[in-house]
């Protein structure tokens, strides 16, 4: 018997009907605050200063009484009403609308986000773009997907021209933003729930976020992992819970780390490492059967959706050409 520790085994697969039921969810209340979505709606703001519009506060109770009666011992987290108990061992963030700034001023660049975590971690994530009506979906073990299609991250190997987006340049460290500066990165304010989206869609190589909320980055804890990327705090700590995030494309990760900490900085002294990068090789360790029960059923969801010349939707979060998918479930809807 060889020494050493055995491989960790992978948590199982969440249910596909649990990332059915989360995009359902996100999906209506998303489309809830566009009720409120023009320039002119009425603005309050929060003791820390955020803004929140009566669409914020619509959306999340929408999804709080819908949960309660089909998940009544699931706890829950949401940005405008607190946390609620629960002793299911599953926990739900919410985030009404992420990008109110944008929402405000009329620009379709927020989001509804909704995440569901269990015993075994995050297991379920949704990014859903209303003005857009895109989403972004994850399951764990079940990959990650863009209006029902396979994503993946970007294949970019180098720092120079990968782009980086930010929700904030004001609140990144001045030092950090002096190398971020210096550095062959691309820089880019495509910010909030957005920038985590185009970095599923391998559109983006990599969000830093250098002050965020759980309700923020739950969702992304499941999406950019089952996207192929990597989801780290700024050390490189995993999880969603410190306070700052940085996802990418995986193989620029450990670059990035140091572009914003600094050379030599000690990262994630007190935690697990992350994940190790992956790139789109990684999609042959998936068995042929899983692969064509994934694009078996995206044929058919694509034929109903497009012009009978295998069409459908081709906005910026199509996939481009060799972008690939993951997981073995069927493609949320």
């Amino acid at each position: 018997m060889p020494d050493g520790p055995r491989p960790q085994e992978p948590p199982p697969a969440a249910a596909e009907s649990l990332l059915e039921e989360a995009v359902e969810l996100a999906q209506r209340a998303g489309r809830l605050t566009m009720k409120w979505f023009r320039p002119s709606v009425e603005v309050d703001f929060k003791a820390d200063g955020s803004p929140v519009t009566e669409a914020d506060r619509a959306a999340e109770r929408l999804l709080r009484r819908e949960l309660a009666e089909r998940r009544p011992h699931d706890a829950v987290v949401g940005e405008e009403y607190g946390s609620s108990g629960g002793g299911s061992g599953r926990t739900w963030f919410i985030d009404p609308i992420d990008g109110t700034q944008s929402f405000v001023r009329g620009v379709p660049l927020f989001a509804t986000l909704l995440a569901a975590e269990d015993g075994c971690g995050p297991a379920a994530g949704v990014i859903y773009l209303p003005a857009l009506d895109q989403t972004v979906a994850a399951g764990r073990g079940l990959g990650c997907y863009l209006d029902g299609r396979p994503a993946w991250v970007s294949g970019r190997s180098a720092l120079e021209g990968a782009v980086l987006c930010t929700s904030s340049f004001d609140l990144i460290p001045e030092e950090a933003a002096r190398r971020l500066h210096r550095s062959p990165l691309v820089l880019r304010g495509w910010g909030d729930a957005y920038g985590y989206a185009l970095v599923a869609a391998g559109r983006v190589e990599a969000m830093y976020d250098p002050a965020v909320n759980p309700w923020d980055t739950a969702p992304m804890a499941v999406i950019i992992p089952e996207a192929g990327g990597v989801f780290t705090d700024a050390s490189g700590r995993p999880g969603f819970r410190s306070g700052t995030a940085l996802a990418t494309n995986g193989l620029l990760h450990e670059a990035i780390l140091e572009t914003v900490n600094g050379p030599g900085a000690e990262a994630a002294a007190d935690g697990p490492s992350p994940p190790p990068p992956r790139n789109i090789l990684e999609t042959t360790l998936f068995t042929k059967a899983r692969k064509c029960r994934i694009y078996r059923g995206l044929k058919h969801k694509h034929r109903r959706e497009g012009s009978g010349e295998g069409g459908g939707h081709h906005g910026i979060f199509s996939p481009g050409p060799g972008v690939r998918g993951r997981g073995g479930g069927r493609a949320p809807r």
